[in-house]
């Protein structure tokens, strides 16, 4: 069976197709978008389709019944879902490498989508919005780049990694507001440090990232006022009133910690 997600905002030329390590990477066709009450026919965004081919067990090919699911075989579909979310989590990692967005992984499906069924789970109502912007935006994707990306993040241990590069695309795609972009970069702080708040969490960043960057000045000082900015947030519903310059603060941050997790990754390779 093939197992596809569809992304929004990565433009492929029509009918262009990548080979990655771990699935392919082809053009978004209408068809594609059918599963979202969001997207009409005559205004579709740029898209792209990632997608692989998988084993289901035999009677889930046969019927699409969600009440004729036993549990002697929902733990093999459950697998599956979580080895599908550890691609596409590969795949985002890549695409994050090698440009700046936007990329929209929770707008059609936020679970596999299987070739003759719509068993994929649609959004809830409170899911991220799908902002607009002109279609096209940017470059494309840079395909011998994403390939070569690809490659470096297809063995490596995700870990955290995983749960930054999601924070990190909420933030600059997905996200309206400042003070949520906020949180999100605070979340990938912890996943990728392993620290949970404070100094610790702080020196823990400058030990990745380097003790300064050009524009930023000290990591642990930059780390320390997008954490002032989420407690007030999160403690007393207040917005500081520079949240917007934070918030490009905190990005900024997590892009170069997950720059600097993969190169250490690939390094400490056999």
């Amino acid at each position: 069976m093939t197992v596809r997600t569809t992304l929004v905002g990565l433009d492929l030329e029509r009918g262009r197709s990548v080979d990655l390590p771990f699935g392919r990477l082809r053009a978004a066709q209408p068809i594609d978008f059918a599963g979202s009450p969001y997207i009409k026919e005559a205004d579709l965004p740029p898209g792209a389709v990632f997608e692989y081919q998988t084993e289901l067990p035999a009677r889930f090919v046969r019927t699409y019944e969600p009440l004729a699911i036993d549990e002697s075989w929902q733990a093999h579909i459950e697998e599956v879902e979580r080895k599908h979310d550890e691609r596409v989590a590969r795949l985002l990692l890549a695409l994050v490498l090698v440009r700046e967005g936007p990329v929209q992984e929770h707008f059609t499906m936020r679970s596999p989508r299987y070739v003759g069924g719509g068993i994929g789970i649609n959004p809830v109502p409170l899911a991220p919005l799908f902002l607009s912007y002109p279609h096209g935006r940017g470059a494309g994707v840079p395909v011998e780049d994403l390939k070569e990306a690809a490659t470096r993040v297809a063995t490596i241990h995700l870990g955290g990694l995983g749960v930054a590069v999601r924070r990190y695309l909420l933030a600059v795609t997905e996200r309206i507001r400042p003070a949520d972009q906020i949180v999100d970069c605070s979340i990938a702080f912890e996943a990728l440090t392993g620290k949970g708040h404070g100094p610790a969490q702080g020196k823990a960043l400058a030990d990745l990232i380097g003790a300064t960057l050009p524009g930023l000045g000290s990591i642990s000082a930059a780390h320390k006022t997008v954490k002032d900015a989420r407690d007030l947030i999160m403690h007393t519903g207040s917005t500081p009133a520079n949240a917007a310059s934070i918030a490009s603060i905190g990005t900024t941050l997590v892009r170069f910690g997950i720059e600097t997790t993969v190169r250490s990754a690939n390094h400490s390779s056999p």
